[in-house]
């Protein structure tokens, strides 16, 4: 039993880091291309760049990597960054007060509510991580490949989870599919599958219809984030057939987005996995994700004034920080980082709550603990 929760965030990326590196041996380097990118046959066979965090889950779709390239940190960051919208009142016991480190970074305003309801924990809104994403293509390569793609329809389909799959009526989602690439005119149809999915197979039945499927990647792949930015920029409308974070981070974009309702069936592997998700945490996640559903059911090729204040609630557009912002919360993390491991949440507090008016970070990090 390890005693230090620090020390097992530690060994816990150390292992992963060894096996991401192993896995690397059988794989070819990036090219970063256009080529690679529309393949996802390709995209799977590339070396994954693991993001080497002090917590695994910042590693996670890129998100560590994205936020220090983007602020310039040059240390790892000192706090739990939930890796994407969580709906519902459910809140991981790993990153509050006793997670060791600092402070926990989210999306908006109803996450925060949910935490501050159960937790002291210092926390800091930064909005949707797609923001801070570089992208990768760049604007000229993003603007020839916009070209031969021609009118490009995005879809989102649900995705399978660690030990529960997802399972609906592919052949009903492919027919709404071309029936909205028909009414829109479309050129293009790009499936953006879960690498979870793409490794059981489920490309052949988008592909056997005439889609491109595409993937951002493996979930450890530090590419992640910049390949799901640069499909929705290659994307002249999205769509998707359960809520999720593409949700947020398509309007955020600027690109439409349809959600088609259609009944999902999760698929748990042991009882245990099952519980996860029919509990009391699970009926508040249903309520906010209901929410979303409502305004997005509809389809519209323009964003409407309702959905962008639904995005605001859920994934806080107006909470995207400046360089120097970011830059300033991760150096007040890596400074209360310093302290031991029970402290370093009190610590940050202290430094936040005796800032002068004005201060930069305690205007961007909530406290209640001193």
């Amino acid at each position: 039993m390890i005693r230090s929760e620090a020390l097992r965030k530690k060994l816990v990326m150390h292992y992963y880091a060894k096996h991401v590196a192993l896995e690397n041996l059988g794989r070819t380097a990036s090219s970063r291309d256009a080529v690679e990118l529309l393949s996802w046959r390709a995209t799977m066979a590339s070396k994954v760049s693991f993001s080497k965090e002090v917590y695994r889950g910042n590693a996670f779709y890129g998100i560590g990597r994205v936020l220090r390239e983007y602020c310039g940190a040059p240390h790892s960051l000192k706090a739990c960054v939930e890796h994407g919208v969580y709906f519902g009142s459910y809140v991981s016991n790993a990153e509050l007060e006793r997670s060791d480190l600092p402070a926990l970074v989210t999306f908006g305003d109803a996450r925060f509510n949910h935490i501050r309801s159960v937790s002291t924990v210092p926390v800091c809104r930064i909005g949707p991580y797609i923001a801070y994403a570089r992208g990768f293509l760049d604007a000229r390569h993003i603007a020839e490949t916009r070209a031969e793609l021609g009118k490009t329809l995005l879809v989102f389909p649900s995705h399978s989870i660690d030990f529960v799959g997802k399972r609906f009526d592919v052949d009903d989602f492919i027919a709404e599919i071309e029936r909205v690439k028909n009414q829109m005119q479309v050129k293009t149809v790009l499936i953006s599958l879960y690498y979870r999915d793409v490794l059981e197979g489920a490309a052949s039945a988008y592909e056997d219809a005439g889609f491109v499927v595409v993937t951002n990647g493996y979930r450890e792949d530090e590419n992640f984030l910049d390949r799901q930015k640069t499909f929705i920029e290659l994307s002249d409308f999205t769509m998707s057939n359960s809520v999720g974070t593409h949700v947020g981070y398509s309007i955020y974009l600027g690109k439409p987005h349809y959600l088609y309702e259609q009944t999902c069936v999760q698929v748990a592997a042991t009882k245990t996995d099952a519980a996860e998700y029919e509990n009391d945490f699970a009926e508040s996640s249903c309520v906010e994700k209901s929410e979303v559903l409502r305004v997005f059911s509809h389809y519209s090729e323009t964003i409407t004034s309702e959905q962008r204040e639904v995005c605001e609630k859920y994934w806080g557009f107006s909470h995207v920080l400046q360089k120097e912002e970011m830059r300033a919360l991760f150096d007040a993390c890596e400074r209360a980082f310093e302290s031991s491991p029970s402290d370093r949440q009190r610590a940050l507090a202290r430094t936040v709550m005796k800032s002068e008016d004005g201060s930069m970070v305690k205007s961007l990090i909530e406290c209640v603990c001193v």
